[in-house]
């Protein structure tokens, strides 16, 4: 086998086993895809009917504090600069960092890009740990989270004649 053809089968795995890194990738994505702080039913929440009263700017405010009530409820585990505590402790750090760096904040995917990713003194991402095995970004769980709380809200806040269009 010459040198050239043993580069290019070596480049060929390469490609193929790095392909397969995406797929898995892809997989683990998609399963945080439906990945929520629990299977209830956003509506019947108690936080929920509060961010329905909210209108223009001040829903915002209504929806990251609708996210901080999800992380204080959740039976999940939360890791902070390899540090591992209950939802009500996580809400609560949440809180402060927010008193502390929240100045600017006007939207809550800003609330959770800028206050719920990382540790501003580590850097480390916050992390969901839903089992011993299985942890995810905390961004990303509430961001589906945030999704799923806007759909509920587009849905419930249309008129009935809009529902019945469809709309």
């Amino acid at each position: 086998m010459t040198r050239v053809r043993k580069t290019k089968l070596a480049l060929i795995f390469f490609l193929i086993a790095v392909g397969l890194t995406n797929v898995a990738f892809i997989k683990k994505s998609q399963t945080l895809g439906n990945l929520y702080f629990d299977s209830e039913d956003v509506r019947k929440g108690a936080s929920y009917p509060k961010v329905l009263t909210y209108k223009g700017e001040n829903i915002e405010q209504a929806k990251w504090q609708y996210l901080i009530d999800r992380v204080r409820k959740s039976s999940y585990m939360f890791v902070r600069n390899s540090e591992t505590f209950g939802g009500a402790k996580a809400a609560t750090h949440l809180l402060w960092k927010f008193s502390r760096k929240g100045k600017g904040v006007k939207t809550a995917k800003e609330f959770i890009y800028r206050i719920a990713s990382e540790s501003s003194m580590s850097g480390s991402p916050y992390l969901v740990k839903v089992s011993d095995k299985e942890t995810y970004p905390l961004r990303d769980v509430m961001m589906n989270e945030l999704r799923r709380l806007e759909l509920y809200l587009e849905k419930d806040q249309l008129s009935p004649s809009e529902e019945k269009k469809g709309i």
